[in-house]
C-alpha cells in the first residue's frame, strides 16, 4: 500500500532545476513554470537544506549543473549524478510502498512529461532508478500518472482530479473505470475521490 504524505521515511528525493536547452512545449518562456533559474536554485537549496535538518535528502543532479549544486547545497545533501530533463521529482520519480512486514517496494509509472513537454525521456527514468537504489521491490506500470496528481491517507482513500488523470494527453485509451482498477491494484486503494480540478 501507498503510506500517507505524513507517514515516517528515511530520506526526501529531489532534483536539481536543470536548464535543458532541448526542451520543446515551453513557447518563448524559459521553463513552463516560469520561474528564473537562478532565484529557483536558490529555492531549491533552501527547501533541501531545511529538510536535510529532518532527514537525509537525496538530491539528482544532472551533470551539467554538479558544479552549481554543489556550491549552494550542504554536505549533508546526497547528490546525485543523474542525466535528468526537469526539477519535478514529485512527478516523474517512484511512488514508494509498504507491505504489511514494513517491506519497501516502488512503483514506476509512465511519465509523459505531463502530456506536452519534451525531452522527458530521462525524467521517466527517475523512478526505476529511486527504487534500485533504495533496493525496493520493483513494480512496472504502463499507466501514465504524476506523483503530485494523487494524494493518500494511508488508510484506503485516494483523492485526484480528473483535469489529470483523464485528460486526453494522459491516458486517452484507458477508461476511469480501468485507472480505478489500477490505482486500486498497485497503492492498496478502496476508495478514491474525484474532483473535477
Amino acid at each position: 500500500y501507498m503510506p500517507a504524505e505524513w507517514h515516517p521515511h528515511e530520506c526526501c528525493w529531489m532534483q536539481w532545476p536543470y536548464e535543458n536547452p532541448n526542451h520543446s512545449g515551453y513557447s518563448n518562456i524559459p521553463s513552463w513554470s516560469h520561474f528564473d533559474y537562478e532565484k529557483g536554485r536558490l529555492a531549491w537549496a533552501n527547501v533541501a537544506k531545511s529538510i536535510s535538518k529532518f532527514e537525509k535528502v537525496k538530491m539528482l543532479v544532472h551533470p551539467d549543473c554538479i558544479a552549481k549544486a554543489n556550491e549552494l547545497l550542504d554536505s549533508k545533501i546526497e547528490i546525485i549524478e543523474l542525466k535528468i530533463d526537469d526539477c519535478w521529482a514529485r512527478d516523474s520519480g517512484a511512488i514508494f510502498l509498504l507491505n504489511n512486514e514494513n517491506k519497501l517496494g516502488g512503483v514506476d509509472w509512465e511519465f509523459n512529461g505531463w502530456g506536452k513537454f519534451k525531452p522527458h525521456n530521462s525524467d521517466n527514468k527517475i523512478a526505476k532508478f529511486m527504487i534500485e537504489s533504495a533496493s525496493a521491490n520493483y513494480f512496472k506500470n504502463t499507466m501514465i500518472l504524476e506523483g503530485g496528481s494523487i494524494h493518500v491517507d494511508g488508510e484506503g482513500t485516494l483523492i485526484t482530479t480528473e483535469q489529470c488523470l483523464l485528460n486526453k494527453n494522459r491516458n486517452p485509451n484507458i477508461s476511469k473505470k480501468e485507472i480505478e482498477i489500477n490505482l486500486k491494484n498497485y497503492l492498496g486503494i478502496k476508495t478514491i475521490i474525484w474532483l473535477k480540478h
